[in-house]
């Protein structure tokens, strides 16, 4: 009897090892998402749009997109049941990532101001939908 509780004392503690590196490496994701996404909500929006090329008035109309992407939260109802939950998160964060990590690279595209402009605002749409 007694090597049976050892077995499954032992057991037990085998699994919270084989799962600490993944647990560990979701902490670091979602700090860096956090860094990301409060850059991307921030001044430093404002200061890239108008480095890529918008107006006063174009920044102030995508900043308000931000909050307004919460609201989107009430679409992600009908689709997330639907989906094995991990794989439709996982593939909505990287394209998260993704879209976010290419929206500040949008400035250093060699490509005209208006198609700049356009790329920018559709990665930042894209991003709030899918963040949201």
């Amino acid at each position: 009897m007694r090597k049976m509780e050892e077995n499954i004392r032992g057991g037990l503690h085998k699994d919270k090892d084989k799962y600490k590196f993944s647990r560990g490496a979701y902490i670091i994701q979602a700090v860096l998402e956090y860094f990301i996404i409060t850059m991307a909500g921030s001044t430093y929006l404002a200061k890239l749009a108008l480095s890529v090329g918008m107006s006063d008035g174009t920044t102030v109309l995508l900043l308000s997109f931000v909050p307004l992407g919460m609201g989107f939260q009430i679409f992600a109802l009908f689709f997330a049941h639907k989906r094995p939950a991990k794989l439709y998160v996982s593939v909505s964060l990287t394209i998260v990532q993704l879209c976010y990590a290419l929206l500040y690279l949008t400035p250093f595209f060699n490509v005209p101001t208006e198609m700049r402009s356009a790329v920018f605002i559709l990665l930042l749409l894209v991003g709030e939908i899918l963040r949201n």
